[in-house]
């Protein structure tokens, strides 16, 4: 069984659980690659470098300026090639759900990223639903279910979800993950 660690989270200014600075870093790289995709392809292969803790702030500042209704927590653990940990917390209270699924679940996992066709995929090592070991066939299910339940098309983890526009492929290192755009 993995072992899953969650770091403690540094409080921001106004009592957030993410540093609001190493946000607005990742939104800066992302108008920075926006930007320069828009003025067409480089000479050279461009990155940028991030850190696991402003890509966890990044995520914990979307969920929240968002007001995600679904998930509530993602936090990622970064590991050489495109490894990745993750704990993630999803709230159906209040939906229509049945009754083998508890209203707020914790997803941990273990899993490797794939780049493809601009497209990124996790392809799992382990996924536990609270300490249950489960198939990747039942996240599905949920996440079929929870879109469906706020009105969103449903995604399925195997087919991947779309890079955001410019970045052309992701590796990672021991705590970093490097965006070529």
């Amino acid at each position: 069984m993995m072992m899953w660690h969650v770091p403690a989270l540094r409080p921001a200014q106004s009592g957030e659980s993410y540093s609001m600075a190493e946000a607005e870093k990742v939104l800066k790289m992302i108008d920075q690659i926006q930007s320069e995709s828009d003025k067409g392809p480089s000479s050279s292969e461009r990155s940028v470098v991030l850190t696991e803790s402003e890509i966890n702030s990044y995520i914990a500042y979307r969920i929240e300026s968002e007001k995600e209704e679904v998930m509530k927590v993602l936090q990622l653990r970064i590991f050489d090639r495109n490894r990745l940990e993750g704990k993630a917390v999803i709230d159906l209270s209040g939906k229509k759900i049945p009754s083998f699924l508890k209203p707020r679940m914790t997803l941990l996992f273990s899993a490797d990223l794939f780049i493809e066709r601009a497209k990124a995929r996790l392809e799992f090592r382990e996924l536990f639903l609270e300490e249950q070991k489960i198939q990747p066939f039942i996240l599905d299910a949920i996440i079929s279910l929870a879109a469906r339940l706020s009105g969103d098309e449903p995604v399925s983890l195997r087919e991947g979800v779309e890079l955001p526009y410019g970045i052309k492929d992701i590796k990672t290192g021991k705590g970093l993950a490097a965006f070529y755009y």
